[in-house]
């Protein structure tokens, strides 16, 4: 075929619009913003990591696939590498994806990659017997779920809201509390890292330090600081508890970021008050859909979604490339 490889050039504008249309076209309801893409790369490049991004083009010059390996930001570790390849819907099945995937095998290579990690839909099967057939086995599986904002009815969960209040918990968003507590941005990276555990997770979590934390998560322009709750322990000034959404830029919907209580402050009905007042904000504010994903074993926040409305999607498969 007249298809031919090239790097990306992250200096281009044309190569990030073509890149932000390859994702549209493939994983319609998952687009990405040109300014999204951008601040992905430049936290890719902070990380001092290596990272590659392949361009597949036609005869005309015009991107028609991609290919990239990336930092694994959320599980550093040497030799850990998220990886990425998609090609239009109508260049398909002329070998394109093959190319890019022995390319893209060829530029990792001398990073020595021991961790190479995936994920799909369930049903975009092509793509799942793709990467199956090359070695990738199935880690982890979450459902993807959304609650339709502008629909959610608050009565039913009236003695919720203050649940924790009653047990000396306060909700305080983050904007709030950055203007209030001098020491915020370090506890609550520290109470991040004493939850990430608990999450469920294919890999052993590994302690991100506080400036990754910063450039990873909090820095980030999609992180809105009134959609990001805390729940503080009022008598100790202790963060208990904590849940923050991600604005999305291709859309008016949210997705939800890490989620979790400490351990001693469980059962205290926070996680669900967290919820709510996430979904207040959200419909006061005018988003659309608030997207979550949860492990399908991760019975108590499924449950916790499921009373609130949130309707399940096909589920997300994490699939990882061992050597050997």
């Amino acid at each position: 075929s007249s298809t031919v490889l090239r790097p990306f050039d992250t200096g281009s504008d044309a190569d990030y619009e073509a890149l932000a249309a390859l994702i549209r076209a493939t994983k319609p309801g998952y687009a990405r913003t040109v300014a999204e893409l951008r601040d992905d790369d430049a936290t890719y490049t902070e990380t001092g990591k290596p990272w590659t991004r392949l361009f597949a083009v036609d005869g005309g010059g015009v991107p028609v696939g991609f290919a990239e390996f990336r930092p694994a930001l959320y599980q550093p570790g040497v030799g850990k590498f998220y990886v990425a390849l998609l090609v239009m819907p109508e260049h398909q099945r002329r070998g394109i994806g093959k190319a890019l995937y022995a390319a893209l095998s060829d530029a990792l290579s001398p990073h020595d990659p021991t961790y190479l990690k995936i994920e799909w839909r369930e049903d975009m099967t092509r793509a799942v017997r793709f990467f199956t057939e090359r070695g990738y086995k199935e880690v982890s599986r979450y459902y993807e779920s959304r609650l339709d904002i502008a629909a959610f009815d608050f009565a039913p969960f009236a003695g919720d809201f203050d649940r924790p209040l009653s047990e000396g918990i306060e909700i305080v968003s983050w904007r709030e509390l950055k203007a209030t507590d001098a020491d915020a941005s370090r506890k609550l990276w520290a109470v991040s890292m004493e939850i990430s555990p608990d999450v469920p997770s294919d890999e052993p979590f590994e302690i991100m330090d506080y400036d990754s934390f910063q450039s990873v998560i909090m820095n980030r322009p999609n992180l809105d600081p009134d959609g990001v709750f805390v729940a503080v322990d009022t008598a100790t000034g202790d963060y208990a508890a904590l849940s923050h959404i991600w604005r999305r830029g291709a859309d008016n919907d949210l997705d939800t970021g890490l989620t979790g209580t400490k351990r001693e402050y469980r059962r205290k009905g926070i996680a669900l008050a967290l919820k709510l007042r996430i979904i207040r904000w959200a419909q006061s504010s005018g988003f659309t859909y608030l997207r979550t994903g949860n492990e399908v074993g991760n019975r108590p926040m499924l449950a916790i979604n499921e009373r609130l409305g949130f309707v399940k999607q096909p589920a997300w498969i994490e699939f990882v490339w061992r050597p050997g």
